[in-house]
């Protein structure tokens, strides 16, 4: 069943939980909604993702509110949500980028009139666009095609030409930062397996104990 994920004053998103766990999200396409599109002189598309629920990143609903009141307060319509949940940022494999991305180059975002542009696609932080070390450039310059602008709401990226090197270093730090947290993840995970911890693990005769190690699981064993 539809629910409300956040109701703001340039529009509604709703959401349905999905047999997965994860949540289709999109706008709602009232009658407020085409109204302002036709009026409104630029429009955006938005997009949100995050990882994990383990990991600390900001939620759907805090993404999106930021999004909405960047372009509320410059009056840019947003004509559609898009939004991966539980997905990596360092791979393109993500439904909800490649259907947003298919949209913008045939030029077919739902409710947006024949002819008109997408100017932007919007995003919290340009790290939840992508932090692959070739997927940013690569889909920035498919979108530039058909007119639309990568942004951050909430990254100070200059307009001017110096403002290629900051959003290039936002990048970079994205993808460095990743490939670190990578390493030291599989460092502790090395770290666990050696202290005999499970790792999530299920290993039959055994069991996870309090402290998070390796235990016969005995009245198991009986049956082996």
């Amino acid at each position: 069943m539809p629910e409300v994920l956040i109701s703001t004053n340039i529009g509604t998103v709703m959401f349905e939980r999905q047999p997965d766990g994860r949540r289709r999200i999109w706008m709602l396409k009232d009658g407020s909604h085409y109204d302002r599109i036709e009026k409104a002189e630029k429009l955006s598309v938005a997009y949100t993702r995050f990882s994990s629920h383990l990991q600390n990143e900001e939620t759907t609903e805090t993404q999106l509110k930021v999004i909405f009141k960047k372009c509320e307060e410059e009056g840019t319509a947003i004509a559609e949500v898009y939004s991966d949940e539980g997905r990596s940022g360092t791979t393109d494999r993500r439904k909800e980028f490649q259907r947003m991305v298919s949209a913008l180059e045939s030029r077919s975002v739902p409710s947006v009139p024949r002819g008109r542009i997408v100017d932007y696609l919007t995003v919290y932080k340009l790290d939840r666009y992508s932090r692959g070390e070739y997927d940013a450039d690569y889909y920035r310059y498919v979108l530039a095609k058909v007119g639309t602008r990568v942004r951050s709401a909430t990254e100070l990226i200059p307009e001017a030409p110096e403002g290629i090197f900051v959003e290039k270093n936002i990048e970079a730090a994205a993808v460095y930062y990743s490939r670190l947290l990578s390493i030291r993840v599989k460092d502790a995970l090395e770290a666990h397996a050696l202290d005999r911890k499970t790792n999530g693990v299920f290993v039959p005769g055994y069991k996870r104990g309090e402290d998070g190690r390796f235990e016969f699981d005995y009245p198991l064993c009986k049956h082996i």
